[in-house]
């Protein structure tokens, strides 16, 4: 054997090794590609597909909270949640006012195919739906077994709410909500809405590719939805398995075929979204990167006998240049840049080393700014710190200069303007009634020598909230307000009432004045502006504000309210959890 290939020429036996590397470098690219690609498609696939069940799920929960507060409409019509809550006999003038709630608001969406209410107390159905005779709304006795299962459901919910599957197949799914009675927390009435597959063909959109199956479940574990006639029409113990998976990604089993299940759950609702891609869409997915494959180890094999006799000169000169460079580096000279060359490697390296030269010296220049900065917001600081007291002094001496000439009553306006000062630049949002009333106090003071006996103010305070904590500057906007828009043009005396009281553990404060009066479509303007139905035109600014800054406080656990009638009242009432300071009772 030895001798045999002692016999063949150096050309054959180049060729033979040639040859052998490149069959092997060959099957081995080609082995490694291939899977390589079908492990790369299914990462690939898992991340996108994860990224878009979250987005599919988050429209979800937001297209059910749609309907959760459509279902809730009725409380807002005062007359139709009254008669809900009757238990007598409705009239028939109470069971119109309640179709015509179903009616207007089946015609507020485009997406409903039946729409019902059960009033509990009455054990009646009211009904509308697109099918025959659908324009009308029907009135039908409820029987318990109808209403059982989502009267339970929804009732173990938090939200009290249950998604059901669908019983046609122009129905999405079955959505039931019901309202309770906060005091007592008594079911009221239950509703269910059939909403079509408008929203099922939106969320279809990005699961038509590679063949996936997508299944959608309720908290419950009932399949509303699958896009396999197979899966839909399994047993229920065999559809609630997809939906007990152990991991949001896993490898199951269905019907003999291998699937890659990606699961979604919503925190908000509890729906579960399942996507299913079969195994064989990676095989052919490799498959078509085969033949570009073969193409390119060809070009790279023709090209490759060339490339080796260069390649030490290709990587040894440009290695070369960036070893000088990298010394002139260390001397602390980093303008310098590095001309790349040769292989993608060294490109590569290269490239890496003048960006990191780069971002050394930008570092170096950042460096030196933030460091002036930082001085310049120190010295800032410390003049913002400067002006006020400077000012506050100023009035101090001021007032002392009124009290050495025996000028009291501009003594007692400096005093009190100095304080409320003091006050206002004193930091935290919230502070003791009692400080609120005292600053109140000196500026109605400063008021009354403006306005003189124009102005009368009385206060009504239950002692027992002295200490609750409440938004500073918050009584004496409202107190301005009843100033500046109430003080009669003819010359008569402004009389204003405050008031604060506690009722049912929640603070109640009200201004009330005897003034102009507010016209009613500016109250309205206002108390929308204040619920936050309409936004701020600006033309209003400090109730809105103060409404704003209520609803950053509290979290919407606070209102402001404002009732006035011309010429005769108007009172502004702000209503606020009680809160206290620590180590304080109220």
């Amino acid at each position: 054997m030895k001798k045999k290939i002692e016999n063949l020429s150096m050309q054959t036996q180049l060729t033979v090794v040639i040859l052998s590397v490149i069959v092997l470098a060959f099957g081995i690219i080609l082995y490694s590609g291939y899977s390589g690609q079908a492990r790369s498609f299914a990462e690939e696939y898992t991340s996108s597909t994860q990224t878009i069940l979250e987005m599919d799920v988050a429209n979800l929960d937001q297209y059910i909270q749609g309907l959760r507060i459509f279902c809730v409409q009725p409380c807002l019509n005062v007359s139709v949640y009254n008669s809900l809550l009757k238990r007598k006999p409705l009239s028939s003038s109470e069971i119109s006012d309640i179709k015509q709630e179903i009616q207007s608001s089946y015609h507020s969406r485009t997406d409903i195919r039946s729409y019902s209410i059960t009033a509990m107390n009455q054990d009646l159905c009211f009904e509308r739906n697109a099918g025959v005779g659908g324009q009308h709304i029907l009135s039908t006795p409820v029987k318990d077994t109808e209403i059982s299962r989502p009267y339970i459901a929804c009732g173990s919910n938090d939200k009290y709410e249950y998604l059901a599957p669908p019983d046609s197949e122009d129905v999405f799914f079955r959505y039931y909500h019901y309202l309770i009675r906060l005091r007592n927390r008594e079911p009221v009435s239950l509703s269910y809405v059939d909403v079509d597959t408008t929203q099922l063909r939106l969320l279809m959109k990005n699961h038509q590719d590679y063949g996936q199956i997508l299944c959608l479940y309720n908290s419950d574990g009932e399949l509303l939805y699958s896009s396999s006639e197979d899966i839909r029409n399994q047993e229920e113990k065999e559809k609630k398995q997809l939906f007990g998976l152990h991991s949001d990604v896993e490898n199951v089993n269905i019907g003999g075929i291998s699937y890659l299940a990606l699961r979604r759950t919503s925190e908000e609702t509890g729906i579960v979204l399942l996507s299913l891609l079969p195994k064989s869409a990676w095989d052919d997915r490799a498959r078509d990167f085969l033949l570009p494959l073969v193409m390119q180890i060809a070009v790279i094999t023709i090209c490759l006998i060339i490339i080796v006799t260069l390649m030490i000169r290709m990587i040894t000169i440009p290695l070369k240049s960036l070893s000088y460079q990298m010394g002139k580096m260390g001397e602390g000279d980093f303008s310098p840049t590095a001309f790349g060359g040769g292989c993608k490697e060294t490109c590569a390296l290269t490239e890496s080393y003048n960006d990191m030269a780069a971002h050394i010296n930008e570092l170096i220049e950042t460096n030196y700014i933030s460091s002036i900065n930082e001085k310049n917001s120190r010295l800032q600081a410390l003049e913002a710190q400067l002006n006020p007291h400077f000012l506050y002094n100023t009035l101090q001496a001021i007032a002392t200069e009124a009290l050495l000439a025996d000028c009291q009553e501009i003594y007692d306006m400096i005093v009190s303007l100095s304080a409320n000062l003091r006050y206002t630049i004193k930091g935290g949002e919230l502070v003791r009634l009692q400080e609120e009333l005292d600053y109140v106090d000196r500026y109605i003071l400063l008021q009354k020598t403006r306005l003189g006996g124009r102005l009368e103010v009385t206060k009504k305070i239950n002692p027992k909230v002295n200490l609750a904590v409440i938004p500073k500057i918050s009584i004496q906007m409202l107190v301005e307000n009843a100033i500046i828009h109430g003080m009669p043009e003819n010359g008569a005396v402004l009389h204003i009432i405050i008031r604060v009281c506690m009722e049912n553990n929640r603070l109640l404060i009200s201004v009330y004045d005897d003034g102009k009066g507010i016209l009613p479509e500016k109250v309205k303007e206002l108390n929308d502006i204040f619920s936050g139905k309409s936004a701020d035109t600006g033309n209003s600014i400090g109730l809105p504000n103060l409404a704003s800054r209520l609803k950053i406080l509290y979290q919407g656990e606070a209102g402001l309210f404002l009732e006035s009638q011309g010429d005769q009242f108007t009172e502004v009432k702000m209503e606020l959890p009680i809160r206290k300071r620590e180590n304080e009772n109220v």
